[in-house]
């Protein structure tokens, strides 16, 4: 069985992708006029070197930092061993390198990349341009503001041009529509259908969408926007397209490029360049090599993210705050440049950069190096040995080993930090005094001074005290976290950029009729096997998501073995932690960059999300690093739960609304399972916008429905006659189980035969034995067992302030026991009062009401009626079809009155 478990469609699609690419590029090189190799010249025509030294990105700009710093005779040397026949330098809005090899007395295809706008769109565009003279440089620089004026002018010239990466242009703000994409075929003749930098969707979209450019297509364009493609295109109704690496750092120039037909070129005295520049002006041209394979520019970000850290000067404050640019792009820009500096600052993490990127390029560490390692990073270092071998060696062993190696050492850095920050949270977990979820609030702080992360202080306290300071806290964690924050932000780079343009992507591939398969969701949680009532919600949940074969996996680490199969994919964690204030809800986390490959390699296209930690965080990962939307399901009520829970002040509680408030306002959408708590968070103290928030329910499992029990068997130790109340769920304070004793104490006035019993685990249980001697404790009860006990109850109690839905009181009901609970969240909506159950003030009228159904059991067959209709209100199908519907798919199973019931419902007069 697949691992991922996907429907063939979406785990199938990267494949079919690169296999309907590979068929096209060979198409397209058969028909060239000659396949000889002796009669075909190879010329990388796009790659870069250090005189790219102003970058287009503001960020770069402010920051002074150029876009490579490439050596022009170490990308040349690089080009010829991967077989280029022809030298061309394509800087940004420069030719300086090929001016300088020309003046060596080097054969060069004059070329450069310039930054265009689209005016009247405004939209930029990079054009590589070819053959010019430095005069013509001069003009083309000129005239770039206004891409009408440039075409024209190159046409007039008869210099080839090419556009660059189609689908990744620049359109500061909002997108345009895209039709956009109509006007890019009006005024180019060549179009670069393989980008080393761009992934193998978007170069099969450009390559299959300038193969569909026929002459009647075009013209209907023309007719449309009113341009001409006579006046910027020699033949303005042929297309042709091209390659090139886009290589910033030398380690793939050459290996993707493009294929010029020249017979007898070898023989020919005229030099390569002219023969190469003639070919690309008649368009005896086909694009070669591989597109980007993730690993490629994954290295091409460390090599960038290595030497800024190693060589970025101080580009100092006025002028930062002076230079052109939005206020948060200036602050993004001061936080980067300080953490660059901090990086070189920490010496073992910027002697690990050196080396790094040393390895990157070819060079392998010296032997002193592993002599002298320690233990734990020997690894680190054999990594970096085989990235250099392999650079050596060839693109695709490069690309192989960049593959298997940074995972393998993102996952020793991460084992190396979690498992020493685990070590030094341990006196604060175990053995020393508690840390109470009020302390850990209130001492969560960063520093603003980035140096307080890695400096070492001495201790003024105890190493388990609250107040000790960050820096004793990090102590030998700096390196292991600095050095996998280099790897992983390299990871999460790869992919936003290759993800910066998705929705603009998806909607262009849905106009060629190419779209992607159906949405598919991966739903992240830290909890789906233990004894609580999320785990509990979740499994119905994905029995749903079994039985009808929906487009929704779960994630979640460590699934025991006997729990796999479809729809569930699993992980081993990293580390896991517990802390004293939840110990039964252990925090696994697991390594980030499989997480990513799995959501990479399922083709996922949404994100859901059901706990805040560390799966939360996770979840926003993704979201920002595929564009993707991403919802999180609220299980908990954590303002409440710390309110009856953490003993909190004022200024306690109104920082942890604040962090809530910044988290769930950064998903796209927040699915609700009360009214109230809707309410909330639509109220100026959270401000969430009221579309974001979505109302859904929980339903009950197959084995909660109405069942005859023998009492003495499902409940052993209950006298006979008895009246049995039962509670059921987590024996926690949080639950209201304090206010127990005294209710039962109430009802016993009235009905003495009453006796209560607990179904359930959990810390307060020995406290609920000395308070109430002679309650029934069952212990946790698996489904079946459960629904029996629902079944030999009288009556349920739900003393909790804190649900916010109650799956246990739904689960009651199914099975027709009436209930009572507290007038709050979830059963407020689920309990229609009077009904099937009763809504209590507190823990007096939940007595009253209690002692009132018990002595007065002539009514009872109705409310266990009633219970049970009520519960057959929640339907598994039209729930779960409504909350995909609210993540953006769209089921054509779905129908306008399978809206779940949430409405409040009068007592009736009796």
């Amino acid at each position: 069985m697949s691992p991922f478990n996907q429907a063939p469609a979406s785990r199938n699609f990267n494949a079919r992708v690169e296999s309907d690419l590979e068929t096209a590029l060979v198409e397209a090189r058969r028909a060239l006029p000659s396949l000889d190799a002796a009669d075909v010249l190879r010329v990388d025509l796009h790659c870069h070197d250090r005189n790219s030294d102003v970058p287009d990105e503001t960020l770069g700009r402010l920051l002074r930092l150029p876009e490579t710093w490439l050596p022009t005779k170490e990308l040349v040397r690089t080009l010829r061993r991967h077989g280029s026949d022809v030298v061309t330098v394509t800087n940004h809005n420069n030719a300086r390198s090929c001016w300088d090899l020309l003046d060596k007395g080097e054969d060069v295809l004059v070329g450069a990349e310039f930054s265009c706008t689209i005016p009247d769109a405004g939209v930029g565009v990079h054009v590589l341009t070819f053959g010019f003279t430095p005069g013509e440089e001069e003009k083309l620089q000129a005239l770039r503001k206004d891409i009408y004026k440039f075409q024209a002018f190159a046409l007039e010239r008869n210099l080839p041009t090419v556009l660059a990466h189609p689908l990744h242009f620049y359109a500061p703000g909002k997108f345009p529509d895209v039709s956009i994409m109509d006007r890019f075929a009006l005024l180019f003749e060549r179009f670069e259908a393989l980008n080393g930098q761009r992934d193998s969707w978007q170069n099969l979209l450009t390559l299959e969408w300038v193969r569909g450019m026929d002459e009647e297509r075009l013209e209907s364009m023309e007719r449309r926007l009113g341009l001409r493609a006579s006046d910027f295109c020699r033949n303005p109704f042929v297309k042709k397209i091209t390659g090139g690496s886009d290589c910033h750092f030398g380690m793939f120039a050459g290996a993707t490029g493009t294929l010029i037909a020249a017979p007898g070129w070898r023989q020919s005295r005229r030099k390569p360049s002219e023969i190469a520049l003639e070919g690309l002006r008649d368009g005896r041209i086909a694009p070669f090599g591989v597109p980007c394979a993730e690993e490629k520019l994954t290295a091409a970000f460390l090599e960038y993210f290595s030497q800024s850290a190693l060589r970025m000067e101080d580009p100092g404050l006025v002028r930062l705050l002076l230079h052109k640019g939005e206020p948060g792009q200036k602050l993004n820009a001061f936080m980067i440049g300080n953490g660059l500096m901090e990086l070189r600052r920490h010496r073992r993490t910027s002697r690990f950069l050196k080396v790094f990127s040393r390895g990157l390029r070819g060079k392998r560490p010296a032997w002193w190096m592993k002599v002298l390692t320690s233990k734990d990073y020997k690894p680190l270092l054999a990594d970096i040995d085989a990235l250099a071998i392999a650079r050596k060696t060839s693109p695709e062993a490069n690309i192989r080993a960049l593959r298997e190696v940074l995972p393998r050492m993102f996952h020793t850095l991460q084992e190396i930090f979690l498992g020493r920050l685990g070590a030094k949270l341990r006196p604060f977990t175990q053995g020393g005094p508690a840390l109470s979820f009020a302390d850990a609030l209130e001492k969560f702080e960063l520093p603003i001074h980035f140096r307080s992360w890695t400096e070492k202080k001495k201790p003024v306290r105890a190493p388990h005290t609250a107040e000790s300071s960050l820096g004793n806290l990090t102590d030998g964690l700096p390196f292991p976290l600095l050095a996998s924050t280099v790897l992983g932000g390299a990871t999460y780079a790869t992919h936003a950029v290759l993800n910066d343009r998705r929705a603009f992507v998806d909607h262009f591939a849905a106009r060629t009729g190419r779209g992607r398969p159906a949405g598919r969701v991966l739903w992240l949680t830290d909890t789906l096997f233990d004894k609580n009532g999320v785990s509990h919600a979740l499994q119905a949940t994905l029995e749903e998501v079994r039985r009808r074969n929906l487009p929704v996996d779960f994630f979640a680490c460590d699934v025991p073995a006997e729990k796999a199969g479809e729809h569930l994919v699993s992980l081993p964690s990293v580390e896991t932690f517990r802390f004293p204030f939840y110990p039964d809800q252990p925090l696994r986390v697991p390594d980030l960059l499989q997480v990513q490959k799995l959501f990479q390699d399922g083709g996922y296209d949404r994100i859901l999300c059901s706990t805040e930690a560390p799966m939360g965080a996770i979840a926003l990962y993704l979201k920002h690093a595929f564009g993707v939307p991403a919802h999180f399901y609220v299980h908990t009520d954590w303002m409440d739960f710390a309110r009856r829970n953490a003993d909190m002040d004022i200024h306690q509680s109104d920082r942890l609304r604040r962090i809530l408030r910044a988290f769930y306002g950064a998903f796209d959408g927040l699915f609700l399972l009360n009214t109230e708590q809707r309410d909330l968070f639509a109220s100026p103290e959270f401000g969430l916008p009221r579309e974001k928030l979505h109302l859904t329910a929980h339903w009950t499992r197959p084995e909660f429905v109405p069942r005859t029990v023998e009492r003495a068997e499902v409940l052993p130790g209950v006298r006979a006659g008895a009246k049995v109340l039962l509670f059921a769920g987590r024996l926690s304070a949080e639950k209201g189980l304090r206010d127990l004793p005294q209710v039962l104490a109430d009802i016993r006035r009235r009905c003495p035969e009453a006796v209560l019993a607990f179904a359930g685990t959990g810390p307060l249980e020995e406290e609920l034995k000395e308070k109430i001697p002679d309650a029934v404790f069952l212990g946790w009860m698996d489904p079946a067992r459960l629904a029996a006990a629902f079944a030999a109850a009288d009556l349920l109690l739900l003393p909790s302030w804190f649900d916010t839905f109650s799956c246990v009181l739904l689960e009651a009901m199914a099975c027709g026991l009436p209930a009572i609970a507290y007038d709050t969240k979830g059963p407020r909506d689920l309990i229609l009062n009077g009904v099937c159950g009763f809504h209590a003030g507190s823990p007096e009228a939940m007595a009253f009401l209690a002692a009132e159904y018990l002595t007065k059991p002539h009514g009872a067959a109705t409310f266990r009626r009633a219970a049970v209709e009520r519960a057959a209100q929640f339907e598994a199908g039209p729930l779960m079809d409504r909350l995909l519907q609210d993540c953006g798919l769209r089921l054509p199973i779905l129908k306008a009155h399978d809206a779940p019931a949430f409405r409040r419902e009068p007592v009736p007069s009796r």
